[in-house]
């Protein structure tokens, strides 16, 4: 049995130090069972009225929670609910006028769990080799002021033992040596009384509290220490009084917390309707033991008959005439036996029987029933949450709070992931609100699904056409890939196509039309430069000295100077011009920056590059500065080009895995997106932004667009 017991010191100033001390007792058996008693000590010292009353609500929340809260898999109700408080706490902190150190616990059983703020003291005294020692539990623990209650210790008391916590000044007149000797010597209660008469007598202006907390044995406790009580100490004990009860807060939920005692109830007569309820379950348990009787002789009988039916199959040892004789003999005695049977013991059989079908199908067909309902309901409660937060996120749209109706849809999208589809119905429900949902994404995504214009198709006059990337001189694009030895030319003036070979230049890959519009220079996959004249019409190789073993994943002209990415050698070169292309290059990067997975890059006098795993990293004279792409959803997934240009005034990228052209400015800010349900694998594009047009090479077509 646990019992708890109080020692409580009321000082004459209160702004000094105030003392708050709460015990709550287990209302009803299922408290008794499964949360136990509940227990509170707090002392503030320089605090005003406000803060005392803060501190007393929130041990009521905590204890009211506690009881209210259900325990689940991974944490018990105690945790959850000092969870909840400690989300709260900033409130208490913010408004702390004073120092304040606390203790809060439950003890179901021999099981405590506690948890603490600032100080307290926190001790336990345990019997070791027939003596009482002393462990200060709080010793060498850190105090952690980022939130009110930082961790939850849990334990279990022992027979004998003792629990003490006690606010901080009760150790400058209690020792642990004479806390030892006291609760050796003397009951739980009368230690507690001992230790408040001794603080009553300092009447230093300061308050005092505490409880002890211990498990009584069922026979009487043999004292571990051996030394007797001096005849002083024995003079004591018998001279002191019960003490008037504590003044501490009062619990909200027991009537009252200092005595275990609870006056002895008088005796209730059973109501008629009790007795006809003890007749009706004394009766059901006579009907389910004579059943259980009958289901046993049934499965000795299958088991019987089973054995049976394997000596008749296998005739073991001869026995198959015995066990046929056997069985003709057991048929006609069962026979003989219902016969002889009074016609009344018939009819009761019977009517047990058919009963007990009855039940047995009552009690499976409840069961079903309510699974039933239940299934029903979850999932109401889950569309109508759903549903909840769909509206929610809509009013957070209308008042601009665009990130938490992103961050509400998207939980809404998960749940909708996790409803049931058993029906029809269920399946048209689950699209409606999918769709809902979706909806409000794109116009928080600003996902643009737009209808293309396809102003050119390359498979038309070539079937063999594998084109990848596009390319733009004046009002000329140019289609072409690393597996084709054709480029194609569409002229924007008059629509019409020039198919041009390049077999002596193969492996076109990536290009780059410079400002001025005088030619496009090519990367080739073996690390050559190959350049487009506009006057000539001929594509011709062109000399740049790349450094050892090097990988060229993009190329880009700027002021005259081309800019390669060395994926290889994890460096990006700039290459000056010479009469026969460019030469060797120096290294332009000034920081160690990991580039082996870049794939793109663009320069409007600063240089974006972009990686393979959607990242943009940006440079300044060589130098890598912050750049964070912001609301853009979904992440970019393997994009595989960036544009942009000192005269333009946004960053676009094409990403092929979602089928979209991402636009971003130039601080990363997400500002548009746009796909199109006629694109299959988008993989090259050229902006015009000036004109607000979008081409997109996809399957050897291209689509044109207009922005917004």
């Amino acid at each position: 049995m646990v019992d708890l017991r109080e020692f409580f010191v009321e000082g004459g100033d209160n702004k000094k130090s105030h003392v708050l001390l709460q015990i709550t007792e287990p209302a009803n058996s299922y408290e008794q069972e499964n949360k136990g008693y509940f227990f509170a000590l707090a002392e503030i010292n320089g605090g005003d009225d406000e803060q005392v009353q803060l501190l007393q609500q929130m041990i009521d929340d905590i204890e009211t929670g506690y009881y209210e809260t259900k325990d689940t898999d991974e944490k018990d109700a105690f945790e959850l609910t000092l969870e909840y408080i400690n989300r709260r706490g900033h409130l208490f902190l913010n408004k702390r006028s004073g120092d304040f150190n606390c203790v809060i616990g439950t003890i179901n059983r021999d099981k405590i769990s506690f948890s603490y703020h600032g100080k307290p003291l926190i001790k336990v005294i345990f019997a070791k080799r027939d003596k009482y020692e002393l462990y200060n539990v709080l010793e060498n623990e850190d105090e952690s002021s980022g939130q009110l209650f930082s961790a939850i210790m849990q334990g279990e008391i022992k027979e004998n033992d003792f629990f003490q916590i006690a606010t901080p000044h009760v150790s400058d007149h209690i020792s642990d040596r004479q806390l030892i000797n006291t609760l050796s010597a003397r009951s739980s209660r009368q230690s507690s009384e001992y230790i408040q008469k001794i603080l009553s007598s300092l009447r230093d202006g300061l308050s005092y509290g505490g409880i002890i907390i211990s498990i009584q044995p069922k026979n009487k406790r043999v004292k571990p220490l051996s030394k007797e009580l001096d005849e002083e100490e024995t003079k004591e004990i018998i001279e002191e009084k019960p003490k008037p009860a504590v003044h501490a807060d009062p619990p909200k939920k027991a009537e009252s917390v200092e005595t275990n005692y609870r006056p002895r109830e008088e005796k209730e007569y059973d109501s008629v309707f009790n007795m006809i309820l003890v007749n009706l379950g004394r009766s059901l348990v006579l009907l389910l033991t004579t059943l259980f009787k009958l289901l046993k002789n049934f499965f000795v009988l299958i088991g019987k008959a089973i054995l049976g039916l394997f000596i008749l199959a296998t005739n073991k040892g001869g026995q198959r005439a015995m066990v046929i004789q056997s069985f003709n003999d057991f048929i006609a005695s069962k026979k003989q036996y219902i016969k002889n049977l009074p016609i009344i013991s018939k009819i009761l059989f019977l009517l047990t029987l058919l009963l007990a079908v009855i039940f047995a199908g009552s009690i499976i067909y409840l069961n079903i029933t309510k699974s039933i309902r239940q299934q029903q309901q979850d999932y109401i409660n889950q569309t109508q949450a759903i549903e909840d937060k769909k509206t929610a996120a809509e009013a957070s749209m209308i008042y601009g709070d665009d990130k938490k109706a992103f961050d509400l849809l998207k939980e809404a999208q998960s749940m909708i992931d996790s409803l049931p589809m058993k029906n029809q119905a269920q399946e048209e429900r689950k699209k409606e609100l999918m769709s809902g949902i979706t909806e409000n994404l794109k116009i928080l995504q600003k996902l643009n699904t737009v209808t293309t214009e396809i102003i050119a198709d390359f498979s038309a006059d070539q079937a063999s056409a594998q084109t990848e990337k596009l390319a733009r001189i004046n009002d000329m694009i140019i289609a072409y890939g690393p597996n084709d030895l054709f480029v194609y030319k569409y002229d924007m003036n008059t629509n019409v196509i020039e198919k041009k070979d390049h077999q002596t230049i193969p492996n076109l890959f990536k290009s780059n039309t410079p400002k001025e519009q005088d030619k496009v220079v090519f990367l080739t996959k073996e690390n050559g430069i190959a350049v487009y004249s506009p006057e000539s019409g001929v594509i011709s190789s062109k000399e740049i000295f790349n450094a050892e073993n090097s990988v060229l994943s993009d190329i880009f002209v700027y002021s005259q100077k081309l800019y390669a990415v060395d994926t290889a050698n994890n460096e990006i070169y700039r290459h000056n011009p010479t009469q026969l292309g460019y030469d060797k290059g120096s290294a332009w990067l000034k920081t160690d920056t990991d580039i082996h997975d870049a794939v793109s890059l663009a320069i409007d006098g600063d240089l974006f590059l972009l990686k393979s795993d959607g990242q943009i990293l940006k440079f300044v004279s060589g130098y890598q500065q912050e750049f964070t792409i912001a609301g853009l959803d979904p992440k970019l997934e393997n994009p595989t080009e960036i544009w942009t240009y000192n005269n333009l005034k946004y960053l676009y990228i094409l990403e092929p895995t979602h089928k979209r052209v991402v636009v971003l400015d130039k601080n990363g800010q997400m500002l548009q997106q746009y796909t199109s349900d006629s694109w299959q694998n988008p993989t090259g594009m050229i902006v015009d932004e000036e004109n607000k047009v979008i081409y997109i090479l996809d399957n050897n077509k291209i689509h044109r667009f207009g922005t917004q």
